[in-house]
């Protein structure tokens, strides 16, 4: 039986709203300005989000936003169909934002009115869109009350992961274990970009598994990404039945030696590429020095499940007040969750205490979940 688990919420406070609206509206602007715009049009679901504080502008989650905005200096305009329009303004929207509702039946409608009313907001001035001036950079670091969010998301993700797990048996197949952990992830507010499972037959073989029909058998790797307010975390965890099926305890040991290389690499001052470098010295030392090509070991994560993967030679910054989740992996093992990085720490949000734990590196991290 599954314990309680909190459910993610996001109450609304009008001068907290205020207040992030507005730095992010400054930040939009500080990036229109230096490209010699007055107004910036912003059209890209996960920056949609971002900018206005956490809403929900997707109906489809395989679909485009319902909704466009518009940036300006006394400002945000939002535009969107008669339809979305009263659900936005009162369910997702923080306060202080104007909505403009247009007619459903005419497809371009939002882009075309979004388009004019950037014109008339920049009063003579020149128009961009986020098609032509990336903002990702813009969206660090994260607020304080954006890492709140992240927190408590990531908590919930962690508590479900771990009472999932509890339920599992071998006859189960991969579709199942991951109808179990989409399904209980969403009951308490969170939705599920990515849900991968490999059970005994597969984790040796797949990096990426997405489910199949195949039993777990006697282990199973879990990996998800969750997402609340916009904000991604991602946690995977291995499972196990009886006698341990392959060399998941080794391999994961080894892992585990390159995940440590990486997250002390993850400090203020360094570059993605430095962590990356110090991941590939880890695999060499484990003895492993090519395992780095099968599968990427992960990057920044906050509004997408990766916000750009670390690469070799990487000059983007580690930034303090930016979330990262690494994920080296060996065939039978992989570890990987969402820390926060601070002045002075990596704080680990998708982390339960309930979870079977090993020290590695002064840190808790996941051990093999026997059942």
């Amino acid at each position: 039986m599954m314990h309680a688990t909190h459910t993610v919420t996001a109450p609304r406070d009008a001068r907290a709203d205020a207040t992030e609206l507005d730095t992010k509206r400054q930040r939009v602007l500080d990036v229109a300005r230096t490209a010699g715009a007055a107004a910036l049009v912003v059209r890209r679901a996960d920056t949609l989000t971002w900018l206005l504080c956490g809403a929900d502008v997707l109906v489809s989650r395989q679909g485009g936003p319902v909704a466009e905005a518009v940036v300006h200096d006394h400002g945000v305009d939002v535009v969107t169909t008669r339809i979305e329009a009263e659900r936005l303004r009162h369910e997702e929207l923080p306060h202080g934002v104007d909505v403009v509702a247009v007619p459903w039946e005419r497809p371009s409608a939002v882009g075309e009115r979004a388009a004019e009313l950037a014109i008339e907001r920049a009063q003579g001035g020149a128009v961009a869109s986020d098609a032509e001036l990336s903002l990702d950079d813009a969206r660090w670091p994260l607020l304080d009350v954006e890492i709140e969010r992240l927190r408590s998301a990531g908590a919930v993700t962690a508590r479900v992961v771990t009472d999932v797990a509890a339920t599992l048996s071998p006859e189960l197949s991969e579709h199942a274990v991951a109808g179990r952990l989409m399904g209980a992830l969403r009951e308490r507010g969170l939705h599920v970009p990515v849900v991968l499972v490999a059970g005994a037959a597969r984790l040796g073989h797949v990096r990426h598994p997405v489910p199949t029909h195949t039993p777990i058998g006697r282990a199973a790797m879990l990996v998800v990404c969750s997402e609340a307010h916009g904000l991604v975390s991602a946690a995977t965890r291995i499972v196990r039945f009886g006698d341990e099926p392959g060399p998941i305890a080794e391999r994961l040991g080894l892992v585990l030696e390159v995940e440590a290389a990486m997250l002390s690499a993850t400090r203020p001052g360094a570059t993605l590429g430095d962590v990356f470098e110090a991941g590939r010295a880890a695999y060499d030392a484990v003895g492993h020095p090519d395992a780095w090509r099968d599968h990427h070991q992960g990057g920044p994560i906050a509004y997408r499940p990766r916000e750009g993967l670390a690469v070799p030679g990487d000059a983007r910054a580690v930034v303090v007040g930016a979330a990262y989740a690494w994920n080296p992996s060996l065939p039978w093992a992989k570890s990987e969750d969402t820390f926060v990085l601070s002045e002075a720490s990596l704080e680990n949000v998708t982390w339960d205490e309930r979870w079977p734990s090993l020290v590695v590196d002064g840190r808790s991290r996941a051990d093999v979940l026997s059942l």
